[in-house]
């Protein structure tokens, strides 16, 4: 995520605007809501990074359909090439949170 944010500011700039930056600023923009500093079982980490790919996902999605809207289609292709980099992403993350994975097992027979 950090590789396609620092994609997308570059082409922020290139098309003349000036990119948010600043943690303020950035929560302040943010779509999604960063995890509680509580400590989390990976199961419920990894559940609750799912539930905010989800949300980028569908950011993204609306991002692509209005860089297409205002003709921008070189952000469009940008914006798809991140959805899809996410789309795969979450599903790595979602095989983690099988039901049979993450489990300690004992010795193998």
């Amino acid at each position: 995520m950090e590789e396609a944010a620092d994609e997308l500011a570059e082409r922020a700039q290139a098309l003349g605007g000036t990119p948010v930056s600043g943690m303020d600023n950035l929560q302040e923009f943010a779509t999604v809501e960063a995890e509680h500093e509580d400590v989390y079982d990976i199961r419920t980490s990894l559940a609750n990074d799912m539930e905010i790919y989800g949300d980028i996902i569908e950011t993204v999605r609306d991002h692509v359909e209005l860089a297409e809207n205002l003709g921008d289609h070189a952000t469009a292709q940008i914006l798809r090439d991140i959805l899809v980099q996410t789309e795969e992403d979450a599903h790595h993350i979602e095989h983690y949170l099988e039901d049979d994975t993450l489990v300690f097992g004992g010795a193998m027979d």
